[in-house]
């Protein structure tokens, strides 16, 4: 990493992570996902597991971060719903994020 005139510029990086997760909840998911590469099916489990960590409270909302702000953001919401829907059928969470979204603009 190299500064020039208050910018950075990225000379080159390496980095390794090994993916861990937990065993789900609510596994096999309705929506579930298999293919013929580890990876790939690791990841979409990833995903659904952050999902399940994000989702939370009276009555039950999308959050954003289980452990920091813990708000609704609409942009967040978009992509959470569609993998509460795909992966296990789940629209309510939606609605009743985007109705306590709309009573704080009273």
């Amino acid at each position: 990493l190299t500064a020039a005139r208050g910018t950075f510029r990225f000379t080159g990086a390496h980095a390794t992570s090994t993916l861990r997760l937990a065993v789900p909840r609510k596994a096999p998911y309705p929506g579930n996902f298999r293919c013929s590469s580890p990876v790939l099916t690791r990841v979409w489990y990833a995903g659904v597991n952050t999902l399940e960590l994000c989702t939370g409270g009276t009555p039950t909302v999308f959050l954003d971060g289980s452990s920091r702000d813990r708000l609704i953001w609409t942009g967040d919401l978009f992509v959470e719903h569609l993998v509460a829907y795909i992966s296990n059928g789940d629209v309510e969470t939606a609605r009743e994020s985007l109705r306590t979204l709309a009573k704080g603009q009273e």
